[in-house]
């Protein structure tokens, strides 16, 4: 006898991009901070004033290697966790079996170093482009206007407003991503290779992934102009809050029940 089961969607987890979120703000605001504390204790009032203390200020987070790799680690072992207990909990709630061995410790260590190092990078960007950034607006503020201080606090201040609101992009473009990556490997290790693309259905989908919509694709031959469920930019895979569909992708691994010789065939949805 065989049954069948649906395994849940991983949900969104807010609370992990939220945190992460938050402390790329808390750079960003300290940044902001310092550079104003430098040029009051300064009394910059030239370009060249300004100029100097941008340069001081932002490389001091450039070349700090340091600077995102608390950070990203403790972001993607969060999200590692977190997604550890769902996946499995629910295969386990649903046939009375732990999987976890099934998948390979060293090969998702990988996947994770990587995510660390990705992050890493993105986090090292944020002073990267916000140094030549505000010298620009400096040298143009001064060109146009000469020493005019609300307008350069003005100038500035979008600067980093704009700085801000990439940070949040980060945050959930990397939550979305890291998550999908894991999915991915984690269904792949169970002998899952094929999923159902299910777009949400509002006018904030690209036509790529319209495109996408109802239609079958393995994690080997992903749709070219988006890549796999999750890997476009600001892509959410298989946890929509907005619709979560109970089409199904057959798969995969079947396990059998040792204590009543039940055949269990595992069956994964998207949302």
């Amino acid at each position: 006898m065989r049954k069948e089961i649906r395994l849940n969607p991983i949900r969104y987890p807010l609370n992990h991009e939220a945190a992460y979120r938050s402390a790329l703000l808390v750079i960003i605001e300290q940044m902001r901070q310092r550079l104003y504390s430098e040029l009051k204790t300064n009394n910059a009032q030239t370009n060249e004033h300004y100029q100097a203390a941008i340069d001081s200020i932002l490389e001091d987070y450039i070349n700090n290697p340091m600077l995102g790799l608390t950070l990203a680690t403790n972001f993607v072992k969060g999200l590692d966790k977190y997604h550890q207990r769902l996946f499995f909990s629910d295969i386990k709630r649903q046939i009375g079996v732990d999987v976890s061995d099934f998948i390979s410790k060293s090969a998702i260590n990988e996947l994770m170093r990587q995510a660390i190092s990705w992050n890493v990078d993105l986090i090292q960007s944020i002073p990267t482009e916000l140094l030549p950034q505000l010298k620009q607006v400096v040298s143009e503020s001064f060109s146009e206007l000469g020493f005019d201080q609300a307008h350069l606090k003005k100038q500035i201040d979008q600067r980093f407003n704009v700085t801000k609101s990439r940070a949040k992009l980060i945050a959930r473009d990397q939550t979305n991503k890291t998550i999908g990556n894991m999915t991915q490997f984690r269904q792949q290790g169970l002998g899952i290779q094929e999923y159902i693309w299910l777009g949400v259905d509002d006018q904030r989908e690209r036509a790529t992934h319209v495109a996408n919509n109802n239609k079958r694709f393995r994690y080997d031959s992903p749709p070219p102009l988006t890549g796999n469920a999750g890997q476009d930019y600001n892509c959410l895979p298989e946890y929509s809050k907005i619709k979560a569909s109970s089409s199904i992708n057959k798969i995969f691994r079947r396990y059998v029940n040792t204590s009543t010789g039940e055949l269990t065939e595992i069956i994964t949805r998207s949302g």
